[in-house]
């Protein structure tokens, strides 16, 4: 199970999903009327309850693919299914920080926590194209037999 290359893929999506939970992803500095006050907010995926369920989805999925080892077309489609859910999930980072602002003028700054979804969608990409490939060797096999 583990020992397969798409199933390590799927760890590290994994891991970086758990990650996720303690790095940040954006702040955002707030200026007042005055331009004398400055707010600075750090947002990271437990900031915000669409990050947290987004990202615990991507994971718990994931987690769920690796089990699914035996049963290759499950594997391929919940993977297409988690590589959707991370592009919901970085839409909503983007949108999130564009409109986080309190009405007031404000700046987003990205950290590097905003490309570990980017990183997950890679390695999600190559889990599915290792699980395909296993998928026509199993079945180039049966033809011989």
């Amino acid at each position: 199970m583990i020992q397969r290359i798409q199933s390590l893929y799927l760890l590290a999506v994994f891991l970086l999903s758990v990650t996720l939970f303690f790095v940040p992803l954006y702040s955002y500095e707030t200026t007042g009327i005055s331009s004398l006050t400055h707010d600075l907010h750090l947002a990271n995926c437990t900031s915000s309850t669409y990050y947290l369920i987004l990202n615990s989805m991507v994971g718990l999925l994931t987690l769920i693919i690796i089990v699914l080892y035996k049963n290759r077309t499950l594997q391929v489609r919940l993977t297409n299914i988690n590589m959707l859910i991370t592009c919901v999930f970085i839409g909503a980072i983007f949108y999130f920080a564009d409109h986080s602002g309190t009405g007031n003028v404000s700046t987003v700054h990205y950290k590097y926590g905003i490309y570990f979804p980017l990183v997950q969608l890679v390695f999600m990409f190559l889990a599915m194209r290792a699980i395909r490939k296993d998928e026509a060797l199993v079945r180039s096999s049966e033809r011989l037999r």
